[in-house]
């Protein structure tokens, strides 16, 4: 089995050659992209809550690097919300995810096998790790994981979070008795393959890390937040974590209090009672045409759905500027108590229902 993606192999140097993971860009790889696995790896410890388990999953060695916080709280507190990131992140691993056909023993292997195995769940009690390798990957007798990230590499390949997930799988690989010298991190944003090199560099930062890991796991309080971090807005658990207001109560100086939801939309709904009305476009604008040959302008900036009752129209130009602009339509028929009427509403231009 091969991966149906095209191969673009790009071979890192030796040592940590990723970026400092603060300049990591927000979103494109999302750290809890891959729930499941993680949730799997800490059901094979024996404790689904993943409260100070034995074994440490190797996702939480990612968890780790990227923020120490965010690894409390999921691995200790147990603690999870999705976001757009995360469930993108679950379509990626779809096919991975699930376990098919076994793994033959590292006895077994002979030159010229060719393994192929996705969905391996491994673990070693000598370092007290377990993984689910998404693809395990295998010519003779030596295998390399593959795993799979939602988003696109660092300027300078794969980032350090990632590289340190992959070593420590291959880490479990050796300590179950096969060869593995590197591992293969593929990015579904940019469909790129990268070749990881596990060198005793890497392998050193996966114990250390793997050890600091523990150590927080043993605390009573989780880190505290990082500080005016670029990863925070898309965290999926900023509104757990709350970094600035935790920080302004530690004390921390902010140059800035940082918006982490969107603005508030102005934007409201357009409702068109009145039968006989035709809803087009005119420039910028939905024009609502009456039967008596009226009309009325709402700009599509201010809004947010449009609702139709009853015998009640809207152009192909129009449905297409709110397409593009994703603002629903709703046609429904008509509705008791509202009268038959579309008039401009009190707050901005944009036609509601007046009751009779």
């Amino acid at each position: 089995m091969a991966l149906t993606e095209p191969d673009e192999v790009g071979a890192l140097e030796s040592g940590p050659t990723g970026p400092d993971p603060g300049a990591r860009p927000v979103g494109p790889d999302a750290p809890d992209d891959e729930e499941g696995n993680a949730a799997a790896e800490a059901a094979a410890t024996g404790d689904a809550a993943g409260r100070s388990p034995t074994l440490l999953p190797a996702r939480m060695l990612n968890e780790f690097v990227y923020c120490p916080r965010l690894f409390f709280l999921e691995h200790v507190q147990a603690e999870f919300a999705h976001s757009e990131d995360t469930l993108a992140g679950r379509l990626v691993h779809r096919r991975v995810d699930r376990e098919q056909g076994g793994l033959p023993p590292a006895e077994e292997l002979e030159p010229g096998d060719s393994v192929a195995a996705p969905g391996v769940l491994l673990s070693s009690e000598r370092l007290g790790l377990v993984a689910r390798i998404d693809l395990l990957e295998g010519d003779g007798d030596e295998v390399r994981p593959v795993d799979y990230k939602k988003g696109a590499p660092g300027r300078d390949g794969p980032w350090e979070p990632d590289r340190v997930q992959l070593c420590a799988q291959g880490l479990i690989l050796e300590n179950n008795g096969y060869r593995c010298s590197s591992g293969v991190i593929y990015y579904a944003t940019t469909r790129q393959r990268f070749v990881v090199p596990f060198d005793a560099t890497l392998r050193q930062r996966v114990v250390e890390v793997a050890e600091e890991a523990r150590k927080v796991a043993a605390q009573a309080l989780p880190p505290p937040p990082l500080i005016d971090s670029p990863k925070c807005p898309r965290c999926s658990l900023v509104g757990i974590c709350l970094p600035d207001e935790i920080n302004l109560l530690r004390g921390a100086a902010l140059t800035e209090v940082r918006r982490l939801v969107p603005a508030r939309d102005d934007a409201g709904p357009v409702y068109v009672l009145e039968q006989g009305t035709t809803v087009g476009k005119r420039g910028q604008r939905l024009a609502l045409r009456r039967p008596d040959g009226s009309e009325e302008a709402v700009r599509l900036l201010d809004t947010s759905h449009v609702c139709l009752f009853g015998n009640a129209q809207v152009s192909a130009q129009a449905v297409r500027a709110l397409a593009e602009r994703e603002i629903p339509i709703f046609h429904t028929a008509r509705t008791l108590g509202c009268a038959p009427r579309a008039t401009p509403s009190a707050r901005s231009s944009r036609a509601t229902p007046r009751r009779s």
